[in-house]
């Protein structure tokens, strides 16, 4: 007797343990489900998107045609500035050209362009970083100023 009334305590104890810790969970509704399944399916096709982003952005820096177009160009103590023209870089295969504004001087600056082309790019390298690619070329102008370029681009957003 004794021992059924201990299994009869444990038992019923267990059933009140199991009801509380089951109204204790909170329920979703309908509309709770449908909207974890769409941040779910949101996620994933963010996640796709990025890897469509970051292969486009890779196959085009290791074949080497791909254009950079600058947005803003800042002085060396002065503010930054908005561009409104086409400036660039082309660069393609064993052939850059480029068209980019530059600040002129130290102490009395002023806005000129380097508009020349590199026929064969020298130290042209590509390193694969982290977030991206990191690359570096150097060229000739026409008057022999030589000048090296370095671009740390980001991917996916290039």
């Amino acid at each position: 007797m004794k021992y059924k009334i201990l299994a009869t305590i444990s038992t019923t104890a267990l059933l009140f343990i199991l009801l509380v810790s089951y109204d204790s969970v909170p329920q979703q509704s309908p509309s709770q489900i449908v909207r974890q399944q769409r941040r779910t399916l949101r996620a994933e096709a963010r996640q796709e998107r990025y890897a469509q982003e970051t292969r486009y952005i890779d196959s085009l820096i290791q074949s080497r045609n791909w254009q950079f177009t600058p947005t803003s160009i800042s002085q060396f103590t002065g503010p930054t500035q908005s561009i409104f023209r086409n400036y660039y870089i082309d660069v393609w295969d064993n052939y850059i050209r480029v068209y980019l504004p530059y600040y002129k001087g130290y102490i009395n600056q002023y806005l000129t362009i380097l508009n020349f082309d590199i026929l064969s790019p020298h130290d042209y390298t590509i390193e694969k970083i982290q977030d991206g690619w990191h690359i570096t070329f150097s060229g000739t102008d026409f008057t022999g100023n030589t000048y090296t370029f370095v671009f740390d681009i980001s991917t996916p957003s290039g």
